[in-house]
């Protein structure tokens, strides 16, 4: 995070920097009387800096000080929203739960935005017509479903594979991301992985269960892996309330997608 001091010059905050020769490109509008911390947009004068409004979408926290002639800016940058992420929904569930703990959809979506900045994040999962409420709460996390009708069996269980939906929309997408995070543990993908990285198209290959993956997997750079388990302090699911709910959290079962 950078620090910048800056000067007020009537109704807004004007950036100074000695080490740079782009002065006074920054313009922070504030208001007169305001004291308190609050956000508010850059408006990139200088062409070099345009892209941290246009494209990356940039805010920076303006904090008064109390006198309030002198501001303090920091510039947090904002990944810009070029990759697509193609969700193994089965697989990823059933890693993580067998690992001992339940992923929260809520924070890996935005997890996936800001360190990998997926703009689209494309979860594939078998369809059940019980489950529609679980479906509308993905996709107001942000989630893009692509559901693939189920199969019941006799015995009870339901199947409903999704590797070959998978393979093909990344390849649909192809076009339209700079390159993609493919989350999954599951040997099959490694055609894909494989096709991804000798055409520079690959992010990451997010593993959900460390301890527990494909060994086809394993033969990729390591540099191209990364586990998801790694993360569990952060992306595990809270337990639930005395009630039985936990607020903010998808407590549904892709066990079947």
């Amino acid at each position: 995070m950078k620090t910048t001091h800056v000067s007020r010059r009537g109704s807004c905050v004007t950036r100074r920097s000695s080490s740079s020769s782009m002065s006074d490109s920054l313009f922070v509008p504030i208001s007169r009387r305001s004291t308190k911390a609050r956000f508010a947009p850059v408006f990139a004068q200088d062409a070099r800096l345009r892209n941290l409004t246009t494209a990356l979408n940039n805010w920076v926290y303006v904090k008064q000080s109390a006198n309030i002639s002198v501001a303090t800016i920091h510039f947090t940058m904002r990944r810009p929203q070029t990759n697509f992420a193609f969700i193994d929904s089965q697989n990823l569930y059933l890693s993580v739960r067998e690992a001992g703990w339940h992923l929260d959809f809520a924070r890996f979506r935005v997890y996936l935005s800001e360190k990998y900045g997926v703009a689209q994040a494309f979860l594939f999962i078998g369809y059940q017509p019980e489950r529609h409420a679980m479906y509308t709460a993905l996709q107001r996390m942000g989630y893009v479903c692509i559901f693939k009708p189920t199969l019941t069996y006799k015995d009870g269980t339901t199947k409903g594979n999704c590797d070959a939906e998978l393979v093909l929309h990344t390849m649909i997408e192809f076009q339209n991301y700079e390159r993609a995070v493919i989350v999954t543990g599951d040997g099959d993908f490694h055609c894909l992985v494989d096709y991804l990285i000798k055409k520079d198209k690959l992010e990451k290959l997010l593993i959900p269960n460390q301890t527990k993956y494909s060994a086809l997997l394993k033969r990729f750079p390591s540099g191209y892996l990364a586990f998801i388990s790694d993360l569990k302090n952060t992306l595990k699911r809270k337990e639930p309330r005395e009630d039985g709910t936990s607020k903010g959290a998808f407590r549904g079962d892709l066990s079947s997608g």
